[in-house]
Protein backbone atom coordinates (compact mmCIF):
# COMPACT_ATOMS: atom_id res chain seq x y z
CA UNK A 1 0.00 0.00 0.00
CA UNK A 2 2.68 2.27 1.10
CA UNK A 3 4.72 1.54 -2.31
CA UNK A 4 1.59 2.45 -4.56
CA UNK A 5 0.68 5.94 -2.17
CA UNK A 6 4.54 6.75 -3.34
CA UNK A 7 3.90 6.25 -7.14
CA UNK A 8 0.46 7.74 -7.42
CA UNK A 9 1.70 10.74 -5.49
CA UNK A 10 4.55 11.30 -7.76
CA UNK A 11 2.44 10.53 -11.01
CA UNK A 12 -0.32 12.68 -10.09
CA UNK A 13 2.20 15.77 -8.84
CA UNK A 14 4.34 15.20 -12.19
CA UNK A 15 1.01 15.39 -14.20
CA UNK A 16 0.33 18.78 -12.21
CA UNK A 17 3.00 19.52 -12.74
CA UNK A 18 3.66 19.52 -16.26
CA UNK A 19 0.02 20.97 -16.95
CA UNK A 20 0.59 24.02 -14.93
CA UNK A 21 1.06 27.43 -16.14
CA UNK A 22 4.58 28.43 -15.51
CA UNK A 23 5.43 31.48 -13.25
CA UNK A 24 8.03 30.64 -11.88
CA UNK A 25 11.89 31.25 -13.04
CA UNK A 26 13.30 27.61 -14.35
CA UNK A 27 16.84 28.26 -13.54
CA UNK A 28 15.85 29.88 -10.09
CA UNK A 29 14.01 27.05 -9.80
CA UNK A 30 16.38 24.44 -10.28
CA UNK A 31 18.75 25.87 -7.53
CA UNK A 32 16.32 26.02 -5.94
CA UNK A 33 15.28 22.22 -5.64
CA UNK A 34 18.66 20.84 -5.85
CA UNK A 35 19.30 22.80 -2.44
CA UNK A 36 16.61 21.52 -1.07
CA UNK A 37 16.34 18.08 -2.04
CA UNK A 38 20.38 17.67 -0.83
CA UNK A 39 18.94 19.79 2.66
CA UNK A 40 15.95 17.08 2.78
CA UNK A 41 18.07 14.24 2.37
CA UNK A 42 20.63 15.59 4.64
CA UNK A 43 18.03 15.70 7.36
CA UNK A 44 16.08 12.50 6.77
CA UNK A 45 20.15 10.65 6.98
CA UNK A 46 20.62 12.09 10.30
CA UNK A 47 16.59 12.14 11.85
CA UNK A 48 16.07 7.64 10.16
CA UNK A 49 20.05 6.63 10.66
CA UNK A 50 21.36 8.94 13.38
CA UNK A 51 18.26 9.80 15.68
CA UNK A 52 15.63 6.97 14.58
CA UNK A 53 13.31 9.78 14.87
CA UNK A 54 11.37 9.10 11.64
CA UNK A 55 11.73 7.38 8.21
CA UNK A 56 10.79 6.23 4.55
CA UNK A 57 9.22 2.72 3.91
CA UNK A 58 11.99 1.09 6.73
CA UNK A 59 14.36 1.79 8.98
CA UNK A 60 17.86 1.54 7.20
CA UNK A 61 19.07 3.05 3.24
CA UNK A 62 15.62 2.03 1.13
CA UNK A 63 15.54 3.27 -2.78
CA UNK A 64 12.10 3.60 -2.29
CA UNK A 65 13.03 6.43 0.29
CA UNK A 66 15.21 7.81 -2.14
CA UNK A 67 12.03 8.26 -4.69
CA UNK A 68 9.88 10.44 -1.80
CA UNK A 69 13.44 12.98 -1.78
CA UNK A 70 13.79 12.88 -5.39
CA UNK A 71 10.19 12.92 -6.67
CA UNK A 72 7.82 13.97 -3.90
CA UNK A 73 9.80 16.86 -2.85
CA UNK A 74 10.88 18.35 -6.07
CA UNK A 75 7.70 17.97 -7.23
CA UNK A 76 5.93 19.49 -4.68
CA UNK A 77 7.67 22.48 -4.18
CA UNK A 78 7.59 23.20 -7.63
CA UNK A 79 4.22 23.11 -6.73
CA UNK A 80 4.37 25.63 -3.79
CA UNK A 81 6.74 27.83 -5.62
CA UNK A 82 4.69 28.39 -8.50
CA UNK A 83 1.60 29.20 -7.36
CA UNK A 84 3.37 31.34 -4.29
CA UNK A 85 2.02 35.48 -4.14
CA UNK A 86 5.24 36.82 -4.60
CA UNK A 87 4.55 40.78 -4.53
CA UNK A 88 1.17 40.33 -2.63
CA UNK A 89 0.92 41.44 1.22
CA UNK A 90 1.99 39.48 4.37
CA UNK A 91 -1.36 37.87 4.96
CA UNK A 92 -2.11 36.94 1.46
CA UNK A 93 1.43 34.93 2.09
CA UNK A 94 0.53 34.00 5.63
CA UNK A 95 -2.69 32.34 4.06
CA UNK A 96 -1.26 30.69 1.81
CA UNK A 97 1.51 28.93 3.96
CA UNK A 98 -1.34 28.29 6.16
CA UNK A 99 -3.15 26.54 3.32
CA UNK A 100 -0.06 24.95 1.98
CA UNK A 101 0.96 23.62 5.46
CA UNK A 102 -2.82 21.88 6.28
CA UNK A 103 -2.20 20.29 2.60
CA UNK A 104 1.31 18.95 3.77
CA UNK A 105 -0.21 17.86 6.85
CA UNK A 106 -3.09 15.55 5.25
CA UNK A 107 -0.39 14.16 3.13
CA UNK A 108 1.79 13.54 5.84
CA UNK A 109 -1.35 11.52 7.30
CA UNK A 110 -2.02 9.52 4.28
CA UNK A 111 1.91 8.58 4.22
CA UNK A 112 2.42 7.19 7.86
CA UNK A 113 -1.27 5.88 7.19
CA UNK A 114 -0.12 3.79 4.34
CA UNK A 115 3.59 3.20 5.74
CA UNK A 116 5.28 5.04 3.34
CA UNK A 117 6.48 7.30 6.31
CA UNK A 118 6.72 5.86 10.12
CA UNK A 119 7.38 7.67 13.07
CA UNK A 120 9.80 6.79 16.30
CA UNK A 121 10.04 9.90 18.18
CA UNK A 122 8.64 11.92 16.28
CA UNK A 123 5.03 13.40 16.04
CA UNK A 124 2.67 15.13 14.13
CA UNK A 125 2.76 18.02 16.32
CA UNK A 126 6.61 18.49 15.37
CA UNK A 127 6.06 18.44 11.65
CA UNK A 128 3.35 21.53 12.28
CA UNK A 129 5.75 23.43 14.26
CA UNK A 130 8.35 23.04 11.15
CA UNK A 131 6.08 23.24 8.31
CA UNK A 132 6.22 27.36 8.70
CA UNK A 133 9.77 27.43 8.59
CA UNK A 134 10.52 25.07 5.87
CA UNK A 135 7.82 26.54 3.67
CA UNK A 136 9.08 30.03 4.22
CA UNK A 137 12.62 28.85 3.96
CA UNK A 138 11.55 27.05 0.74
CA UNK A 139 10.45 30.84 -0.81
CA UNK A 140 13.21 33.00 0.79
CA UNK A 141 15.20 30.45 -1.23
CA UNK A 142 13.38 30.77 -4.30
CA UNK A 143 13.60 34.35 -4.55
CA UNK A 144 16.84 34.60 -3.24
CA UNK A 145 18.24 32.61 -6.35
CA UNK A 146 16.14 34.63 -8.27
CA UNK A 147 17.85 37.79 -7.46
CA UNK A 148 21.14 36.18 -7.42
CA UNK A 149 20.86 34.95 -11.14
CA UNK A 150 19.44 38.96 -12.14
CA UNK A 151 22.76 40.32 -10.36
CA UNK A 152 25.36 37.91 -11.46
CA UNK A 153 23.94 37.54 -14.94
CA UNK A 154 21.68 40.28 -15.63
CA UNK A 155 18.35 38.03 -16.96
Amino acid sequence: MAMTYLLISIAVFAWVVWRMPRKVETLALYGTLLTIVIIEVLISIFQDFRFDRYGYFSHGIDYAGLLVSTGIYPLAATLYLNFFPYGKSLARKAGYVASSIICCMLYERGAVYTGMLYYNGWSWWISMILYPFTLTFLAWMYTWMRRRIEIDHGF
